[in-house]
C-alpha cells in the first residue's frame, strides 16, 4: 500500500517547499543580505533540479553555479540531494549519489553527506544512529536531516520545538539540532534578532547545538555585517564558544572546496578571534586528530578539539 507521502506529487513534496525559500511573502527583495540568501537558495535549487533529472553535472558545476565560484559547494549539495532522490524514485539505478560521492567527497565531504540526509528526510527514509558510526562524515547525514526538517516543517520543529522521533542516540540528537540551527538562520532570512529569539525559545539543553548550526550558516553564507556578527556573538552569551565552532566549520567548508575563505574571514575574526585561514586549519587538524582513533563519539570529540584550539587562540590575542 502506498504511503500518504507517496500520494503527494513530487513537485509538491520537493519543488514547492524549496521554492518558498527563495521568495519572501511579497516576492520582493528585502535587503542585500536577504538577496544573498536568496541567491544561495536559487543555486541550490538549480543543482537539485538537475539531480532530480538524474543528471550528474560535476564537469559543468562551476559554470552552472551562476558563474560564481563561491556557490560551487551549494550547487553540488543541491545536485547530490537531487541524485539521492532520483535514486530513491528509480531504485534499480541506485548508484548516482554514490558515483558523485566518489568524485567529490575529498573536497566536499560536508555537502555530499548533508545532501543525503536532506533527501532521506524528504522521502521518509530510515535514519538512525548506531555505535558503528565511527566516520566523522557519516554524522553529517543526520545534520542534513535536521536542516531539511527545519526548512520544510518549521511549524513543527522550530515553532513547536518538537524533537525528532527517529532512532537517534544522544550524539545523533545533538547533530540533528545543529542542522536545525542552520535552518533557523535561513528561515529567519538572516535576521539576527529573530534568529536569537528563536534559539532562545528552545530548551536550554538544546541551545548550544543550535548555536553551532547558526554559526555554520552565518560563516558559510558569509558577508554579514560586523554589527550583526557582534550582536550574534553577544546574544550567544555562554554559548559563544559553540557559535565560534560553527563559524570555524563554515570556514573549513569553504577551505576544502576552494570557494573563497575571505567570505568567512570577518565572521571568524569577530566570533572566534582568528582569520578564516586559521580557523580552517584548526578544524582540519581536528579532523586529522579524531580520524586516527575512530569511535562512535567521534563528532563530539571533533568539536571538542576545535573548541580547545579556538579558546587558546582567542585568549592569546
Amino acid at each position: 500500500m502506498r504511503s500518504q507521502a507517496s500520494k503527494v506529487p513530487l513537485k509538491d513534496r520537493v519543488w514547492k517547499p524549496l521554492l518558498s525559500l527563495v521568495t519572501n511573502e511579497t516576492g520582493k527583495s528585502g535587503n542585500a543580505y536577504e538577496d544573498e540568501l536568496r541567491a544561495t537558495s536559487d543555486v541550490f535549487l538549480k543543482g537539485l533540479f538537475r539531480g532530480l533529472s538524474g543528471n550528474h553535472v560535476l564537469a559543468e558545476a562551476a559554470s552552472f553555479a551562476a558563474g560564481k565560484v563561491q556557490y560551487l559547494g551549494v550547487f553540488l549539495e543541491g545536485n547530490a540531494m537531487g541524485l539521492a532522490l532520483s535514486d530513491h524514485l528509480t531504485p534499480a539505478k541506485h548508484k548516482r549519489w554514490n558515483t558523485l560521492r566518489s568524485e567529490i567527497e575529498t573536497r566536499h565531504p560536508y555537502e555530499i553527506h548533508t545532501a543525503l540526509g536532506m533527501a532521506l528526510g524528504l522521502f521518509g527514509g530510515k535514519v538512525e544512529t548506531t555505535k558503528s558510526m565511527t566516520s566523522l562524515w557519516q554524522w553529517f547525514v543526520v545534520d542534513g536531516l535536521g536542516f531539511q526538517q527545519g526548512l520544510l516543517h518549521p511549524d513543527k520543529f522550530i515553532e513547536r520545538r518538537v524533537r525528532t522521533r527517529r532512532s537517534l542516540c544522544v550524539q545523533g540528537s545533538k547533530v540533528f539540532d545543529q542542522g536545525l540551527g542552520r535552518s533557523i538562520w535561513f528561515q529567519a532570512g538572516g535576521d539576527v534578532q529573530r534568529t536569537c529569539e528563536t534559539v532562545e525559545r528552545f530548551e536550554k539543553e538544546r541551545q548550544a547545538d543550535l548555536w553551532v548550526g547558526v554559526g555554520v550558516a552565518v560563516s558559510h553564507v558569509g558577508n554579514l555585517s560586523e554589527t550583526s556578527l557582534t550582536y550574534l556573538r553577544a546574544r550567544a552569551d555562554k554559548h559563544a564558544a559553540n557559535f565560534a565552532i560553527g563559524i570555524a566549520i563554515g570556514a573549513h567548508v569553504r577551505h576544502l572546496n576552494g570557494t573563497g575563505k575571505e567570505v568567512a574571514d570577518n565572521a571568524c575574526r569577530i566570533a572566534a578571534g582568528v582569520s578564516a585561514e586559521e580557523a580552517a586549519a584548526i578544524v582540519e587538524n581536528a579532523v586529522a586528530a579524531v580520524s586516527g582513533s575512530p569511535t562512535d563519539d567521534i563528532h563530539i570529540r571533533w568539536q571538542g578539539t576545535i573548541s580547545q584550539n579556538l579558546r587558546v587562540r582567542t585568549l592569546d590575542r
